[in-house]
């Protein structure tokens, strides 16, 4: 045993030995694979700097970078946030590229902030966007869904709002969105906004303030918004009204609103002095039995509604100075009484399905057509009018026709249509037709038949509304 006992100590004093060669190779492995990562980090530099692009001036990358970044889609990943990530040339090009940084979207969803430090991760993001726009103008799209904490996010883009062009808002399953949004933007001046939306759909989980369109009086931007042109309120966000006199365009959406008094929407329109552009969807207004326009609105030049079907819209009509209008779009519309368009060139209707009479009424209340859009619906009734073999000739002005979603029921009529209309002494000039309409043309063999009878162009209704908007409005939820 003595023995036994005796063998340990060199063997243990082995171990010991052969430890401490084992901790002296991993720190060499360890010094070797730092080693091996710089020399890697150096390759790739020298690497990079050797390609052509690298050799391109900062300015050139900088353009390069921005036409890149149009080409974005709302599914993939930022372009700019890509750029960053490629190599040290391109990260500084990029950071310090305000423009690639103007656009900014801030989702915050169950999905994406399940904790705090999730929540503080999008924050950093908003914060990391509007340093690295600099001075430069932006636009923010700020998508909420939850009961999310929204005061860090409201009171940095406060701070911001000066150089702010574009704001838009959509806010569901919220305890106090409205209340928030008062609280920081109440005072604050934006000098510059010209585009502001605000959605905030009801949410039966929660009180909200039943009061909509109830003022005429501006209770956000208070400071000052000269500039704001496009409004859009929908849902319960009728309560938070900016100032209203500049305007050009605007849209209200009564799909959440409680029923409007005909006094309410009569001062909040003549509050409105300049807008040339109104979409109402949805809303119930009660209004009085008149013979007469009440409403004053004398720059108003474009209409577009979509009614409840068991609302009575001619009676919102009569009140609305519809003769001084030249383009009005109808969505939905399961009657037409008569009631005079004068001066309308432009009409679109979609999801109109009018029996013959009210499609009489159409006919005699816009005499001016020279542009008619029909989109889905059943189109027959007024094909046939258009396409009338007899006399008189209806629509005697009318020169493009659109056609989205055409049935092929509808087919026949259509065909029948274009060959009358075309044999008449006032023909049409052009036909559109959407790619789903045209393939199913195409399929029936019926596609070159129209094709000989006149010239037919692609159209995908994807136009910006109002005309000549200028940019992409993905709020714009009036057709859906």
């Amino acid at each position: 045993m003595a023995d036994a006992f005796a063998s340990l100590a060199p063997l243990e004093e082995h171990i010991k030995q052969l430890q401490g060669r084992k901790m002296r190779l991993l720190t060499e492995v360890e010094q070797v694979e730092q080693q091996i990562l710089l020399a890697q980090l150096k390759f790739a530099t020298l690497s990079n700097e050797a390609a052509p692009i690298s050799r391109l001036p900062d300015e050139l990358l900088t353009s390069i970078f921005a036409l890149t970044r149009q080409e974005d889609t709302p599914r993939s990943k930022a372009f700019q946030v890509v750029a960053s990530h490629v190599c040290a040339k391109w990260r500084a090009v990029a950071t310090t590229t305000p423009l690639l940084w103007s656009e900014i979207q801030v989702i915050l969803t169950f999905r994406n902030a399940k904790s705090k430090a999730e929540v503080d991760t999008e924050l950093d993001r908003l914060n990391a966007y509007l340093t690295r726009s600099n001075s430069c103008i932006f636009s923010l799209k700020m998508e909420v869904i939850g009961n999310i904490n929204l005061e860090p996010f409201l009171q940095l883009l406060g701070l911001q709002m000066y150089r702010c062009q574009r704001l838009s808002f959509s806010i569901s399953n919220h305890s106090s969105p409205v209340s928030q949004l008062l609280h920081h933007f109440g005072s604050l001046e934006a000098p510059i906004l010209q585009h502001l939306s605000i959605h905030i759909p009801y949410c039966r989980l929660f009180d909200y303030d039943t009061r909509q369109l109830d003022l005429v009086r501006a209770n956000i931007l208070q400071g000052g918004a000269p500039a704001l042109q496009f409004l859009r309120v929908t849902g319960i966000a009728g309560h938070l009204q900016p100032p209203l006199s500049r305007l050009t365009t605007l849209h209200l959406d009564g799909s959440h609103m409680d029923g409007l008094s005909f006094e309410q929407f009569r001062d909040i329109l003549q509050s409105t002095p300049e807008v040339i552009n109104l979409s109402l969807n949805d809303l119930w207004v009660e209004t009085p039995v008149i013979s007469s326009p009440q409403i004053s609105i004398p720059n108003l030049r474009c209409l577009r509604i979509r009614a409840r079907p068991e609302y009575d819209l001619h009676s919102l009509l009569i009140n609305l100075p519809v003769t001084q209008l030249e383009s009005c779009a109808m969505s939905q519309i399961a009657s037409f009484r008569p009631i005079e368009f004068t001066n309308v060139k432009s009409l679109t209707l979609e999801h109109c399905s009018l029996i013959p009479e009210d499609v009489g009424n159409l006919i005699l209340g816009f005499p001016a057509i020279q542009s008619l859009t029909l989109v889905s619906g059943n189109p027959s009734s007024i094909l046939f009018a258009l396409g009338y073999p007899g006399t008189p000739i209806w629509w005697p002005k009318l020169k493009l026709l659109f056609l989205n979603d055409l049935f092929v029921r509808a087919i026949p009529i259509f065909l029948d249509a274009i060959h009358n209309r075309q044999a008449t002494e006032t023909p049409l000039e052009r036909l559109y037709l959407d790619r789903e309409t045209r393939k199913l043309l195409r399929s029936k063999k019926n596609l070159e038949e129209v094709n000989a009878l006149l010239p037919v162009e692609n159209h995908e209704d994807s136009s910006p509304w109002p005309a000549g908007l200028g940019y992409e409005d993905e709020d714009d939820g009036f057709w859906y």
